[in-house]
């Protein structure tokens, strides 16, 4: 009851709380603040040990997302959360620290905080990447880290898939760059709604105006301007109002800002292409979505609404997708191998939608060519090493995967460790069965080449944004069981950092006043706790 609603410790001692609790059950024994705090550190201490057996045998790779929280008191909170796919097949994710922060919050501060963390929980060994916003800050501890564990070798290829950006934040910057286009015309409405709400009269006689040409909303909403969603929703509401708007333009020689009827057309156009921008982003920040293999389809829809946009008859339009395009590209190397891998692992587009998009998004079929292939050698590479790594676990021994792509043998070449005679023997078999192998005229061919080669899964009607990809991969881990668990480890990476809402700000997160006035360590406590039981009972209640 503390832990999940918040309420304050000091909740007994109200005369409400007394009253509600006495009218339930008249004997109830009240106890003092000290033993409820201590009551929740001790839940605390009995889910993190659950929560750590449960890391100490997952079979997987997680992923790690972190953002700075700030409080009324001005003081910084590191949140790091924990992404992977458990062994039912369900997405987790587990808040793992919730840590106060000295200022300054450097690069340097912030990646001790994390391998701190990560040591805590044995995790160091388990990560596959993490997941972060655009700063330079953020750089500095990705680096960091990419160090350290790159030379004990704990990172796969190498570090270089290790870092994700935040595909929300990038979305972000991307349109707060075509809003700078837009200023003239967000101006006005802005105005127009500082008017109409300036005097009470003024309201009721645009309320009544609204009334009398049909208008299904009678009131203006105004915005947020480090929120692009809410200018978003107020250019909506106010095109929707636009002929009221108009009305009392004619009928208030003071109301000076009015849009003309070519900036109601502009501002029409501005919500089509908006439009495309709050869908992404409320998809990529909400918690229903199995994360990574979502990202590519959808960034690709919008790189070619982007295009399109540069030959339209509106100059503003064209000079707003110039900048967008250049914000995204600036992004599009960056982040691109890593989550159109994860789209591939989707069984109803495989290579389909790269194939598709590429096209579309490369002019020069040179390029466009140059870029697939590019994936597909990542792609097979990574393949391979889960191959080795899978190999080692499972037998003790360093297994290679030979060959490329469909068509080409693939040869499993054992090669045992140390030199007994009985390995130098087993070492022969190896070599001899090598030799039959690659001259026999049977083609051999790889887990991921089987799967590429076969029919994409069909959506059945309606199925499309139902399709379970978790379940999928559950169904098939059994004739796929290298390839599954490389898409167990990349299906687990969030896309973004962030909730719905905030996914639009660029402002941070703020923890609440009550949380912010206790000590740090029992506002980690109570956090973390309250994520663990929230986590447990979803679906339960």
């Amino acid at each position: 009851m503390f832990i999940l609603p918040e309420y304050p410790f000091s909740i007994f001692h109200q005369l409400g709380f007394k009253a509600f609790a006495r009218s339930l059950n008249p004997e109830f024994k009240f106890v003092c603040r000290t033993t409820i705090k201590e009551d929740c550190m001790k839940i605390f201490e009995k889910e993190k040990s659950k929560l750590y057996d449960e890391f100490d045998k997952l079979q997987c790779r997680v992923s790690l997302t972190s953002d700075m929280w700030s409080s009324n008191r001005n003081m910084g909170y590191l949140c790091i959360t924990c992404h992977y796919i458990d062994d039912n097949w369900k997405l987790q994710k587990r808040i793992i620290s919730f840590m106060h922060v000295e200022a300054p919050h450097t690069g340097d501060t912030i990646t001790k905080v994390i391998l701190e963390k990560l040591y805590d929980w044995n995790l160091d060994r388990k990560l596959f990447s993490i997941v972060l916003d655009n700063c330079s800050t953020n750089d500095v501890i990705v680096r960091e880290l990419q160090k350290i564990f790159s030379a004990k070798g704990s990172l796969l290829f190498s570090g270089d898939l290790f870092h994700v950006r935040c595909c929300t934040h990038i979305l972000n910057l991307i349109v707060q760059d075509g809003l700078k286009e837009l200023t003239a015309i967000v101006y006005k409405v802005r105005e127009t709604i500082k008017y109409v709400k300036g005097s009470q009269a003024r309201l009721e006689k645009f309320q009544k105006i609204a009334k009398q040409v049909h208008a299904s909303k009678q009131s203006l909403i105004d915005d947020c301007p480090t929120r692009w969603n809410s200018t978003y929703l107020m250019l909506e509401r106010a095109y929707d109002l636009k002929d009221a708007i108009s009305r009392l333009a004619e009928l208030d020689n003071k109301f000076k800002h009015a849009p003309s009827i070519e900036e109601w057309e502009n501002v029409e156009v501005i919500l089509e292409c908006l439009e495309v921008f709050y869908d992404v982003t409320e998809k990529f920040s909400g918690s229903k979505y199995s994360t990574a293999n979502i990202y590519f389809n959808d960034i690709c829809t919008i790189y070619v609404a982007l295009k399109e946009w540069l030959h339209s008859p509106y100059p503003f339009l064209v000079s707003m997708a110039g900048k967008m395009i250049e914000k995204l590209e600036k992004y599009w190397k960056i982040t691109n191998n890593i989550l159109t891998i994860a789209s591939i692992l989707n069984p109803c587009y495989k290579m389909k939608s790269v194939d598709y998009f590429f096209n579309l998004i490369y002019d020069a079929e040179f390029e466009c060519e140059l870029k697939i292939n590019g994936i597909r050698n990542v792609l097979r590479s990574l393949y391979n090493e889960y191959v080795v790594r899978h190999s080692q676990a499972n037998q003790g021994t360093s297994c290679f995967e030979i060959g490329g792509g469909s068509g080409i043998g693939i040869h499993n070449v054992c090669v045992s460790k140390g030199f007994t005679s009985k390995r130098l023997a087993s070492a022969r078999v190896a070599l001899d069965q090598f030799i039959e192998e690659s001259s026999s005229s049977v083609v051999l061919k790889s887990e991921l080449d089987k799967y590429l080669e076969e029919p994409v899964h069909l959506f059945k009607k309606g199925e499309n944004d139902s399709f379970d990809i978790l379940e999928w991969w559950k169904v098939n881990a059994g004739k796929y069981p290298v390839l599954s668990m490389m898409a167990r480890d990349i299906l687990a990476i969030p896309i973004s950092t962030v909730a719905s809402e905030s996914a639009f700000s660029t402002g941070g997160r703020v923890i609440s006043a009550h949380r912010s006035s206790m000590k740090s360590s029992t506002a980690q406590a109570l956090i973390c706790t309250q994520d663990w039981i929230r986590n447990k009972m979803i679906g339960k209640i």
